[in-house]
């Protein structure tokens, strides 16, 4: 069946194939959600600098803490 090769023979815990096609049915859908007008070089670049920061922010989340314990109280 189309299922079966679909899901890889398991209905409770689907395989590679079904979250590849899911996840190309989302960026689809995200593409056509997005006006033409809106594709432009800053658009791009934002798009791509998104797991920079998200990187840098879990980063930054494991140094804080480090520095923890080396705070200094303010008046």
């Amino acid at each position: 069946m189309l299922a079966d090769t679909w899901l890889d023979g398991d209905m409770i815990f689907p395989g590679y194939s079904y979250w590849l096609s899911v996840m190309g049915l989302y960026a689809a859908t995200l593409l056509l959600a997005i006006p033409p007008s809106f594709y432009n070089k800053s658009t791009f670049y934002a798009f791509f600098t998104v797991p920079i920061l998200a990187l840098s922010m879990v980063r930054a989340i494991l140094h804080i803490r480090q520095n923890r314990a080396a705070f200094l109280h303010t008046p």
